[in-house]
């Protein structure tokens, strides 16, 4: 999960592949343009979601929002929040789901990371999936979550980018055990220095973040 996010003293143009701005925080966005106009910075401000390699100094990042341990080459990086994960699923589903090892009578719903199901069911007092478990893998936590939504399996998500989810009942977290697999970081490439819009940018996600 990767962000980019460009600015110059004259002009702020973020393009964020943004963690859970995309769907607990549609707005999310607002504040900082709010305050930008008042400084005479113009906007041009484009989301986008994919968890493609990315690689700063070749693309031009001055920012990049990364999910991960925050330990990245010539990087710095300021911890945005941690995201605990946990099975997510329907209501459906979740009246069938009594006890961990119930999760294995549905396809399990995971990112690229081959360890998450086992690593919760071991934290959750159950065994391990099997060769044979269904499993289907997905492109990005939003994706999957809309798949668990319609009932296609269990998935282990980030539980803060569903809140809203969540809260409505279209999703539920059936078990309150969660795992640590990583954070959102905001980083930066050591050798490029920070402009004040940057730092401006920088301030109003990490305040936003901690709001």
């Amino acid at each position: 999960m990767i962000a980019k996010y460009s600015a110059t003293t004259k002009a702020i143009k973020p393009t964020l592949d943004f963690i859970p701005v995309a769907k607990s925080k549609p707005t999310a966005l607002e504040p900082f343009h709010t305050r930008k106009q008042k400084t005479a910075i113009r906007k041009a401000t484009k989301l986008s979601t994919h968890n493609n390699h990315v690689d700063p100094a070749a693309e031009g990042h001055d920012y990049t929002i990364r999910f991960g341990n925050g330990a990245w080459h010539e990087s710095d990086a300021e911890l945005i929040f941690s995201a605990p994960h946990a099975p997510l699923c329907s209501p459906a589903i979740a009246e069938q789901l009594q006890q961990p090892d119930d999760v294995h009578r549905f396809t399990l719903l995971r990112s690229f990371r081959r360890d998450e199901w086992s690593r919760w069911l071991d934290c959750a007092g159950g065994t391990p999936p099997s060769p044979s478990q269904p499993v289907m893998v997905f492109d990005t936590s939003l994706a999957m979550a809309e798949a668990a939504q319609l009932g296609a399996g269990v998935a282990i998500a980030p539980v803060c980018m569903f809140s809203r989810l969540l809260q409505s009942g279209a999703l539920v977290q059936p078990f309150a055990a969660e795992i640590t697999l990583g954070g959102y970081w905001l980083t930066r490439l050591q050798s490029r220095t920070e402009t004040p819009a940057m730092q401006q940018f920088a301030r109003w996600l990490l305040n936003t973040a901690a709001a």
